[in-house]
C-alpha cells in the first residue's frame, strides 16, 4: 500500500466523521425544536383548559354577551396556535428525505413486480 493512498484513506474517514458530527448536530436541533414546540404545547392546553373552565362557570354566572365572546375569540385562537405547533412537531420529525429512499425502493420493487406478472402471464397464457 501505497503511503499517499493510506492518507488518503484516512482522509476520507475524517471527512465521513465531520460529516456525521455535522447531521447529528442537525438532529440534535430538530430535537430541541421540537422539545420547545412541545412546552409550548403544553403552556397553551393549560391555557385553553383555563379558559374552557372560566367559560363553563360564566355561564352559571350569567355573564354579559362582550366576556363571553372575547373567551371564544382567545379560545379559537389557542385552538389555532396547537395546530400549528402540531404541524410544525410532525415537520420537525417528518421530511422528504426520511421517505425518499424507501419511496424508490416501493417503485423499483413495485415496477420489476409488475414486469414479472406481464412476463408470467404471458408465458402462461
Amino acid at each position: 500500500m501505497k503511503p499517499d493512498s493510506s492518507l488518503n484513506h484516512w482522509q476520507e474517514i475524517e471527512l465521513q466523521i465531520q460529516e456525521t458530527e455535522a447531521q447529528l448536530q442537525a438532529i440534535k436541533q430538530k430535537f430541541a425544536d421540537a422539545q420547545t414546540l412541545d412546552s409550548d404545547r403544553s403552556d397553551l392546553q393549560t391555557q385553553q383548559a383555563e379558559l374552557e373552565t372560566r367559560l363553563k362557570n360564566q355561564d352559571k354566572t350569567k355573564p354579559n354577551l362582550h366576556q363571553r365572546q372575547a373567551l371564544k375569540t382567545e379560545l379559537s385562537i389557542i385552538q389555532t396556535k396547537l395546530e400549528d405547533i402540531d404541524t410544525a412537531i410532525a415537520a420537525q420529525l417528518i421530511t422528504w428525505s426520511s421517505f425518499k429512499e424507501p419511496f424508490w425502493q416501493i417503485v423499483r420493487f413495485s415496477g420489476l413486480g409488475f414486469l414479472l406478472g406481464i412476463l408470467v402471464k404471458g408465458c402462461v397464457g
